[in-house]
């Protein structure tokens, strides 16, 4: 399980990664202005920009974990379930994005 408060301390921890608001409540995580992975603290989820495979491989490997993200699922992005996701596992997800 990651709660939303370590979700936020993953990204600042990678090199040139910086946090920032958007819509007053989306905390979004960036490479430069190119938004890598976001979520707020209601959504109990994060979504992070992956490659094509790995949207499909993630889901189903483990369906209670990811998604193809909602709206944005068709550029690559998979939802990721903050209550059953290993901290280790969103680290490397986050690293690869």
């Amino acid at each position: 399980m990651v709660t939303f408060d370590q979700f936020l301390a993953m990204g600042p921890a990678l090199p040139q990664t910086a946090e920032r608001l958007t819509r007053e409540t989306k905390a979004t995580l960036r490479l430069g202005e190119r938004i890598f992975a976001m979520s707020t603290p209601e959504d109990g989820s994060a979504r992070v920009k992956a490659g094509k495979g790995e949207q499909a491989e993630l889901p189903a490997a483990a369906p209670r974990t990811y998604s193809a993200a909602f709206r944005v699922g068709r550029h690559g992005w998979v939802e990721v379930s903050l209550a059953t996701v290993a901290a280790g596992e969103l680290n490397n997800l986050l690293t690869e994005a």
